[in-house]
């Protein structure tokens, strides 16, 4: 394999772990939170 196609798909691996990661850390804390401001900013 040509170094730049390993450092391509190192790249992609990297992102979508990242992009998961983030997901998972927003579903497991901010959704209280988030519910919370959406529930405020409409004055419920």
């Amino acid at each position: 394999m040509p170094p730049k196609l390993i450092r391509l798909v190192f790249v992609l691996v990297l992102f979508t772990v990242d992009k998961r990661m983030i997901f998972l850390q927003f579903h497991k804390k901010n959704w209280k939170g988030h519910i919370y401001r959406l529930m405020r900013g409409k004055g419920l």
